[in-house]
């Protein structure tokens, strides 16, 4: 936490109106209140509506709209926004995650989604998405079956690439116009162009002279607030990034 608020802190210096917190640093800003830094700018956006917005985008191109989708975190901010906005495209879905009680509440939300544990969902999954807050390469591919799509949205990312799957890095964008990083490492497991959707929020909402919290709590992601600032995204070239699929490298 003492580190999210010297990086507000730096920004503000630096005249920053809104900054992105993203993945895990986002929890710590939450906790803070949405006020890390000392100073009241500059304000702060988890960049979780857009992310959600993007993944949901990336399922539709991952795969037909009859699979369904296993979500791994599926309680979670992003997890919760993205289940809803599929469950609204009419996706069925299976809802994975540690927590029972906040899974059940969200089952009870959306009519087409059944909970259970990975083991039992890995075994049967078409298509995963992964949106847990867990240690590198946490969550085993090793039970899925042949041809499975896995689209990884943890960063660092939950699972690793297995041989007899389609995996691919996902919740990332491409800009028309990349912005150009003071830091390179923050963007060094993305493709030139892209970056992280949680980070290209506050990108969007600074191009729309919008500095606002717009996205902040957690469980309060709903299908309008993603499709406008996916809307918004686009108006300024910032797009979906494509899938890059890990090529399998077949035994011999």
């Amino acid at each position: 936490l003492s580190r999210v608020r010297a990086a507000c802190d730096e920004a503000h210096a630096f005249g920053a109106r809104i900054a992105a917190l993203g993945g895990f640093s986002s929890i710590l800003g939450e906790m803070s209140g949405n006020d890390a830094g000392a100073a009241r700018e500059p304000v702060l956006t988890t960049g979780n509506t857009l992310t959600a917005a993007v993944l949901a985008a990336q399922v539709q191109a991952a795969g037909p709209g009859d699979l369904t989708v296993t979500v791994v975190g599926a309680a979670g901010d992003v997890g919760s926004g993205l289940c809803r906005i599929l469950a609204a495209q009419g996706r069925r879905l299976v809802l994975v995650g540690r927590n029972p009680r906040p899974l059940e509440e969200l089952r009870a939300e959306l009519s087409q989604a059944r909970t259970c544990g990975w083991d039992e969902a890995a075994r049967t999954a078409e298509l995963v998405i992964t949106v847990a807050s867990t240690p590198l390469a946490a969550i085993a591919l090793d039970a899925l079956p042949p041809g499975a799509i896995v689209l990884d949205a943890g960063h660092p990312s939950n699972a690793a690439p297995a041989t007899h799957v389609r995996y691919a890095q996902a919740g990332k964008v491409r800009h028309a116009r990349m912005p150009r990083p003071d830091l390179p490492v923050v963007l060094a497991d993305c493709a030139p162009g892209e970056t992280h959707a949680c980070l290209a929020e506050a990108l969007v909402l600074a191009y729309e002279d919008r500095f606002e919290p717009y996205s902040q709590g957690r469980g309060g992601i709903y299908p309008p607030a993603a499709t406008a600032i996916l809307t918004f995204a686009e108006k300024h070239g910032v797009e979906p990034a494509p899938l890059h699929f890990a090529v399998p490298i077949l035994s011999t």
